[in-house]
């Protein structure tokens, strides 16, 4: 009798590490998103904390931004 509940288990087991792996990838790559774009804000945070924004922190800033805003769908 244990014979059906072994192997629906066994199913059961094996389709939650399939999805786990399948939306894993998925979160490994919103982090890297999320950690570019943090990237970017902490850069004009820090451009604009003094009121007065160089034109290296300008620059700085605009190439981390435009680098997320480019590779966002990638």
């Amino acid at each position: 009798m244990e014979e059906p509940y072994n192997t629906l288990a066994l199913t059961i087991i094996a389709a939650i590490l399939l999805l786990a792996g399948y939306y894993g990838s998925y979160l490994f790559i919103f982090k890297k998103k999320l950690s570019e774009f943090r990237a970017c804000i902490d850069t004009v945070d820090d451009a604009v904390k003094d009121d007065k924004v160089s034109e290296e922190e300008f620059r700085l800033a605009w190439d981390r931004c435009y680098s997320f805003f480019k590779n966002l769908r990638g």
